[in-house]
């Protein structure tokens, strides 16, 4: 009976000194300037935020409403896409020039903004069927 109060004892020990040791790590953390700022209000619904990284005032949002963007870093919202229903962004990998590509599906389809979200085209989907619409996930492709 003593071998399992002082197994339980060293157990207890352990995990108080683990626990110490990450909300001292955290404290320290919190200490080195790793804050959170307020963005703003973000539009009504928004479930997906995306930072442009060539562009750090850049923000899109994705909502019931579509894609909103902002270009003051969140203080103000309009919307650029009501028809969206996924939204990525896709940066050019390293050593490529080009502005970021935002990418939206649609009822319509696979849609393209290279203009931050000003204008729109449509991507060829390649005879994804039933149709384009039906795109749930995006991911880039080196080079592509």
């Amino acid at each position: 009976m003593k071998k399992k109060k002082s197994k339980l004892i060293y157990l207890c020990l352990a995990f108080c000194g683990i626990l110490l040791l990450t909300v001292s790590g955290l404290s320290a953390a919190q200490g080195a300037g790793s804050q959170w700022a307020r963005l703003g209000a973000l539009p009504a619904g928004a479930w997906s935020v995306t930072l442009d990284p060539s562009n750090p005032q850049a923000l899109y949002v994705l909502s019931a409403g579509g894609v909103s963007r902002s270009t003051d870093g969140g203080n103000s919202w309009a919307n650029c896409n009501s028809e969206a229903r996924s939204l990525r962004l896709v940066t050019p990998q390293t050593g490529q020039a080009g502005p970021a590509s935002l990418y939206a599906t649609t009822a319509r389809g696979l849609r393209q903004s290279d203009d931050g979200c000003a204008t729109w085209k449509d991507v060829p989907t390649q005879n994804i069927s039933p149709n384009g619409a039906h795109i749930r996930w995006l991911a880039p492709y080196p080079n592509n």
